[in-house]
């Protein structure tokens, strides 16, 4: 099944960011709940009617689920003759998701700077590392940066190899790292929350 390669595929690569990649793993969770809750929950359907799908979530669930499943979307919202791609319910959940991460990411990294933990081994993408960074005391702060270069002369290091090495003689985190020097610079593919929509 597709969404089993996937999540395999996604959940294998290595030292992502920590907010994006718990935000791939919420965000196909919630397609998938999505797509069953329309057919018994009626809030959720009428919800949906009136937000809609963005069009990156509406093309992600239709290659996600059965063509049944997608001409039964497309049946409602056309019947219903009120599609809205504006206030896409996916979004608003990841909106939602994304602020509680982030909340939880700067109390974490508060306790480890207390602590004076060496080994942090969360890392963040630049948008992410941004945002919280400007919600961090100067200790916190300076903490965080220290840490973040580590991981960031790490993918450097792994790169370089990726680039030196043939395929057959890489490991999995230099075969990777073209991927997430990617995510760590622009974030997560599909990325669709503005900044301002957060709620720290």
């Amino acid at each position: 099944m597709i969404e089993d390669e996937i999540i395999k595929e996604m959940s294998s690569i290595p030292c992502r960011c920590h907010i994006c990649e718990s935000l791939d793993n919420f965000e196909f969770t919630s397609m998938a709940r999505v797509q069953h809750q329309i057919t018994v929950d009626a809030h959720i359907k009428s919800e949906l009617i009136i937000r809609g799908f963005c069009n990156h979530h509406f093309w992600a669930i239709a290659s996600l689920t059965s063509h049944k499943t997608a001409a039964a979307m497309g049946k409602m919202f056309l019947e219903n003759n009120n599609y809205s791609a504006m206030g896409c319910l996916i979004c608003k959940y990841l909106i939602a998701k994304e602020s509680e991460l982030l909340k939880e990411f700067i109390k974490e990294v508060t306790e480890a700077a207390v602590n004076k933990v060496q080994q942090f081994e969360k890392r963040l993408c630049n948008p992410h590392f941004n945002l919280i960074m400007s919600r961090l005391d100067a200790n916190v702060a300076g903490y965080l940066s220290g840490i973040q270069r580590v991981h960031t002369e790490k993918l450097v290091r792994e790169l370089k190899s990726f680039e030196e090495k043939s395929r057959f003689d890489q490991n999995r985190e230099e075969e990777t790292s073209w991927w997430r020097a990617v995510e760590n610079l622009v974030g997560r593919k599909g990325m669709t929350c503005k900044w301002e929509d957060l709620k720290l």
